[in-house]
Order: structure tokens, then sequence, then C-alpha cells
């Protein structure tokens, strides 16, 4: 049991790393989606806005569906593959 402690202490510093810079990936997507939003909102017709907005949302399930039945269930590893394909984001 100790060596596995030892092993998990130093793994820590690599793990905060990956921690942090998962964090900021989704900081980054989050934020580009709401200036994505807020500039398309701006310059574009109620209508043509609600939409585009329902063709989004449509193409996002059917690639989170893709992600999750290629991580066989896996919600982490479908996250990181809908991440990686969603060059939407």
């Amino acid at each position: 049991m100790k060596v596995a402690n030892n092993q998990i202490i130093e793994n820590l510093p690599k793990d905060i790393e990956q921690i942090k810079k998962d964090l900021m990936n989704f900081n980054e997507s989050v934020l580009n989606s709401f200036m994505f939003e807020t500039v398309f909102l701006l310059t574009t017709k109620n209508s043509k806005a609600h939409k585009t907005r329902n063709i989004v949302s449509k193409y996002s399930k059917e690639k989170w569906t893709e992600a999750f039945e290629k991580s066989k269930g896996d919600v982490d590893k479908a996250y990181k593959i809908y991440v990686k394909d969603a060059s939407f984001c």
C-alpha cells in the first residue's frame, strides 16, 4: 500500500497540470461558444438565428452520440472525442 501512495504522490504534479490544461480548454470552449452566440445574435435576424441554433444543436447531438458510441459508454473518453472532433466549437 505504501508503494501505491508514493506513486500517487509522485504523479500528483502531473495530474494537477493535466487538470489545469483540461479546465483551460473547457473554459476556452465555453468562452468561444459564448462569443460566437453573442456576435451571431447581434448580426442576424431572429428567425435565421433560431433556425441556425436548431441546426447546430442537432449537429452537436449527433456528434455527441457518435463520440459516446466510439467510447463504448465512457463519458470521459466521449467528451475528449467530442471536443477533438467538434471543429464547430
